[in-house]
């Protein structure tokens, strides 16, 4: 079979309180023409369908018309794991709908699937969160696990009953789940694993930090059965190879730059195909960007309004640096922004002042605690003890797992 990977629509989401809806929905008519050319069968969307829990309605509109349009009457399967982003509740209420269009919700880590029908393939069943798929005499085994949360994790563990398993760290529950979900994996049949995580050495944008703060949603490498050909994940927007599976598993990206830290980024979904011989291969399918995230800069005010007038047929989300001895007027940043309307920000750079795109990407690259320790030796003039680094941990992870279940 052939397999197309992606993840992190984050449909809704804007840039700097400006609206991206007509980006997405020209990635998402690639996408359906992407799958049309490279005879795609099945497509594996990784988590952060939406981009808050609550998606406008116009972003809910967009993903259920696209959708079905990329299962094309169930021509193609479609299998959708929801991320930290997404209302699980929300998004996997449409799953009867879904499975009428050729498309399987996994929004919830108990979801099972009946042997069925869909479209061309035959689904069967295998317990919570695996299935296998066949396609003619293709076969495709797959565990598909959605964001799973320390509170999801704990309801899970508290249905169970196995009151030892709280003891265990997050990445070895997730081990467990994946363990699980795999079990039907064989030798025989090509082995795929859907999740939205954070792996450990990940390289990250500011657009997907929150996850990993502390270190709270961290998973290794050895959280994955060896028994799974393909590991197909989201969460982080730079497409790259997922640490310690020696070229098992990839992070597809998010097929738009969401942030400023993003601007440089290729943008692309990945294809594998089940059926070729030797090793394992993907292909990287690059993705148009209609309109990228650049930063500019200007050695004055005058060279910035020359900037402006020559790339001012280009599109872009432009964050614009201007070196300057004294403050921007009113005036002369109004005169900016009816050049190019698309300024997402005019950032005036004194003398000896550093650039914010390189101090953001000397913050992008610190650990939080680090962030922490730095602040507290200034505020106290002493390194803080370890007990209180740990506490600092312990209330990240608690204040987020209070945030996505609150929202």
């Amino acid at each position: 079979m052939r397999i197309l990977h992606t993840s992190d629509w984050h449909l809704g989401r804007l840039i700097e309180t400006q609206p991206r809806l007509e980006e997405q929905a020209a990635f998402l008519d690639t996408l359906i023409e992407c799958a049309e050319e490279k005879d795609i069968d099945v497509v594996l969307v990784a988590g952060d369908v939406y981009d808050t829990y609550n998606p406008p309605a116009r972003a809910e509109r967009l993903f259920f018309d696209k959708v079905k349009a990329l299962a094309d009457g169930g021509r193609r399967l479609i299998l959708i794991v929801s991320g930290n982003h997404d209302q699980p509740i929300r998004l996997g209420a449409a799953a009867s709908w879904a499975s009428e269009h050729g498309i399987v919700l996994c929004t919830d880590m108990q979801d099972e699937w009946p042997d069925q029908q869909i479209g061309r393939f035959k689904i069967r069943g295998r317990g919570p969160g695996a299935l296998t798929i066949a396609l003619g005499e293709d076969a495709l085994d797959l565990a598909l696990l959605p964001f799973p949360s320390e509170s999801r994790l704990g309801e899970l563990i508290s249905v169970s009953g196995q009151e030892e398993a709280l003891q265990l760290t997050y990445s070895e529950r997730v081990k467990d789940l994946l363990e699980a979900r795999c079990a039907h994996f064989t030798e025989e049949t090509f082995g795929v694993v859907v999740s939205h995580l954070f792996v450990s050495g990940g390289e990250i944008s500011d657009s997907e930090r929150t996850l990993q703060w502390g270190g709270a949603y961290t998973v290794f490498g050895d959280a994955f059965p060896k028994s799974a050909n393909y590991v197909a994940l989201g969460h982080l927007h730079k497409p790259q190879s997922v640490a310690g599976l020696k070229g098992r598993g990839r992070y597809s990206g998010s097929p738009l730059q969401y942030s400023r830290s993003e601007t440089g980024y290729a943008k692309s979904v990945t294809l594998i195909d089940t059926g070729a011989a030797g090793p394992l291969e993907f292909e990287e399918v690059f993705i148009p960007l209609l309109k990228p995230v650049e930063i500019w800069h200007a050695k004055s005010f005058e060279a910035a309004e020359a900037l402006l007038i020559e790339e001012g047929k280009r599109k872009a989300w432009v964050y614009l640096e201007v070196e300057t001895l004294k403050p921007l007027t009113n005036g002369e940043i109004r005169r900016l922004k009816t050049l190019y309307p698309d300024l997402l920000s005019i950032e005036p750079i004194f003398p000896n002042q550093e650039s914010s795109a390189l101090v953001e990407i000397s913050l992008e690259k610190m650990d939080i605690h680090e962030l922490f320790s730095r602040y507290y030796e200034r505020e106290y003039g002493a390194m803080p003890e370890p007990e209180l680094m740990t506490r600092f941990a312990s209330l990240l992870a608690e204040e987020e797992n209070e945030g996505r279940e609150g929202a």
